[in-house]
């Protein structure tokens, strides 16, 4: 059975999205309509920093955010 998340941009629309166990957080973007830009980065509901491999999961909301870190906005 699939799971869901939810992923959007921080100051936009947040979609639900279903996937599968072992998928990453990068294949929920396609499914949201979504893709990540330079100087972009995901994080989780408590502001960390997720890496875009990193296995997907259930019931969590993945915000794109402006990656200042690296200078870029």
């Amino acid at each position: 059975m699939p799971s869901k998340a939810s992923i959007g941009r921080f100051d936009g629309e947040i979609k639900v999205v279903a996937f599968n166990e072992g998928d990453t957080v990068e294949s929920l973007l396609p499914k949201a309509g979504l893709n990540l830009g330079e100087g972009e980065g995901i994080n989780d509901e408590e502001g960390n920093d997720v890496s875009p491999t990193s296995q997907a999961e259930a019931d969590e909301t993945y915000y794109i955010v402006g990656n200042y870190k690296q200078g870029a906005q």
